[in-house]
């Protein structure tokens, strides 16, 4: 299959003319991206890149970074500087598990990120609308 990266103004265009049954946000190496797929043509926009940093360069440019936590205990921190998400692993110390849930929280905090900077409008289950209308 042929892949095309393609401007966001293009990728939503192509987004209301193919329909959005095949896209999918994807993260190849260290870069997310939003894709279409058209028959033999795989269509991408390039979203956000996704970058690990050690300590002293996340902290001197680190603004107010989230903490990703869990039981009180800060695991990583997150920020996002133009369209890189840069983060900052808190050392591990005796437990490789805790190294490994570290790295799974910043991942998930991540892909929820990514999905606010999608093109495609999020869709509304019936049950989301039956709540809605309560």
């Amino acid at each position: 299959m042929e892949k095309q990266t393609t401007t966001k103004t293009k990728f939503q265009k192509l987004l209301t003319s193919i329909g959005d049954e095949s896209y999918e946000i994807v993260l190849e190496g260290h870069i997310w991206y939003e894709q279409l797929t058209d028959g033999e043509t795989v269509y991408q926009y390039k979203l956000m890149s996704f970058q690990e940093q050690k300590f002293a360069g996340f902290w001197n440019k680190a603004k107010l970074p989230d903490k990703l936590l869990s039981g009180g205990k800060v695991y990583a921190y997150i920020y996002v500087e133009g369209n890189t998400i840069n983060y900052y692993i808190v050392p591990k110390k005796v437990f490789e598990h805790e190294h490994k849930q570290a790295r799974e929280m910043v991942m998930n905090y991540a892909r929820w990120l990514v999905g606010t900077k999608s093109s495609r409008p999020p869709r509304i289950t019936r049950t989301v609308r039956e709540e809605a209308s309560k």
